[in-house]
């Protein structure tokens, strides 16, 4: 699978493109089932605390940690704090690799950066619960978080829902055609502790959403603002980062 030129050119000129169907769902149910697996061990720890009287052990991968959370709003925390870890990359079994190496994805990867590709070690569980204290994520460029001499080279993020992303359940949203401005200040403090863009110097662009079936791979610059709002659903809206660049960009 590789990205058609249509595809691409959208990528250059709006700075984010849309492949559908890049992961099957059996190719995403290993990481599916390592998240539960987190998701069940802390769960069962959390009894003998006094903290959850139901691990809700037969609720799907989709509710499950929501239906935690309805029930006890601390144990939910807990859970997502031991999924976290490290802003979301504690989980770096072979499943995760697993992902970082599936070859339809690589094959689009190739036709923005070519062949000799360097997968990052930034990568990101993201759990969006419903009505959650840090679940929107307001604007910012990924070269936010960065070094300032990535700024001048391209870093590809790959943002994969695990579980369809729509607007209600809180799909990313991005501004086309604002990676041709270069890095934008970013505030700290943001709401739930992120950098942002604050409203006076967001780009004057109309913003986009990109509700996504699960599978499916946005491909965003490190350049390319983008924010998501609050989970209105009763499900969570689990995804992934994923993060490429050329060999040949340099490293300090």
């Amino acid at each position: 699978m590789h990205l058609t030129k249509q595809e691409i050119e959208q990528f250059h000129q709006l700075g984010y493109v849309v492949k559908p169907a890049v992961f099957s769902q059996a190719a995403m149910q290993p990481i599916k089932d390592a998240i539960d697996e987190m998701v069940d061990r802390k769960a069962r720890q959390l009894p003998a605390e006094g903290k959850l009287a139901d691990t809700c052990a037969d609720a799907p991968f989709e509710t499950r940690l929501a239906e935690i959370q309805a029930a006890a709003k601390a144990a939910a925390q807990a859970i997502v704090s031991y999924i976290w870890c490290k802003g979301g990359g504690c989980y770096s079994g072979p499943a995760m690799l697993a992902m970082l190496r599936h070859e339809p994805l690589l094959g689009c990867i190739a036709s923005l950066i070519g062949e000799d590709i360097v997968g990052s070690s930034v990568y990101r569980i993201r759990p969006k619960m419903p009505l959650w204290e840090r679940g929107e994520v307001p604007w910012h460029q990924d070269s936010g978080y960065f070094l300032p001499h990535c700024d001048t080279h391209l870093l590809v993020t790959c943002w994969v829902p695990l579980v369809d992303a729509t607007l209600e359940n809180g799909c990313l949203w991005v501004l086309p055609k604002s990676h041709q401005n270069g890095i934008i200040t970013h505030h700290r403090g943001g709401h739930g502790g992120y950098l942002e863009i604050i409203d006076p110097d967001l780009p004057p662009v109309e913003p986009i959403p990109v509700p996504m079936t699960a599978g499916s791979v946005l491909c965003m610059t490190n350049l390319t603002p983008h924010a998501s709002f609050e989970n209105h659903t009763d499900q969570v809206r689990w995804s992934l980062d994923l993060r490429y660049q050329s060999m040949s960009a340099p490293n300090n």
